[in-house]
C-alpha cells in the first residue's frame, strides 16, 4: 500500500511533517534529505539518547 504520493518530494525536496516524518514516510526520507543531514540527525539522536530509550526501534 502506498498512500503517500511522491510528486511533492520531487518538486520541493521536503517531506511534509508536523511532529517528525513518521514511519509511513520513512522510505522517502533519503530522497528528501541528504546523507550528511541524515548522519547529523543520527549523531544528535545518539548524543541525546545514547541508550536508545526514547522511541526504541524507530528509525533515525
Amino acid at each position: 500500500m502506498n498512500p503517500l504520493p511522491t510528486p511533492g518530494i520531487d518538486a520541493t525536496k521536503k517531506l511534509p511533517d508536523k511532529h517528525g516524518i513518521g514511519i509511513a514516510k520513512k522510505r522517502w526520507w533519503p530522497l528528501a534529505v541528504s546523507q550528511e543531514a541524515r548522519d547529523l540527525h543520527r549523531a544528535i539522536k545518539l548524543a541525546v539518547d545514547p541508550k536508545a530509550i526514547l522511541n526504541p526501534g524507530k528509525f533515525v
